[in-house]
């Protein structure tokens, strides 16, 4: 019997089967792309998001909450649930 893939309609449908997704480790030794991926892209990528995601929190607190210079140092105990 042949293996046969589904093929799905739509733009995307087949984006993910392409061979750049493939992770199919095929060789015992780590290659110089995989080192560039593990230790800088992937890192950099989360510190990437971690700022982006962070910089959108800050103008959430600031403009929708109100919060300023002598509110903040009361956020992390209100949000804790200790008394402050």
């Amino acid at each position: 019997m042949e293996d046969k893939t589904l093929q799905k309609k739509g733009l995307l449908g087949n984006f993910l089967n392409g061979k750049f997704w493939d992770s199919k480790s095929t060789s015992a030794n780590v290659t110089k792309r995989e080192l560039w991926l593990g230790y800088v892209a992937g890192p950099f990528g989360v510190m990437l998001l971690q700022s982006i995601v962070n910089s959108y929190f800050n103008q959430y607190l600031t403009d929708v909450l109100g919060f300023t210079v002598s509110r903040g140092p009361g956020l992390p105990s209100s949000w804790s649930g200790s008394p402050s």
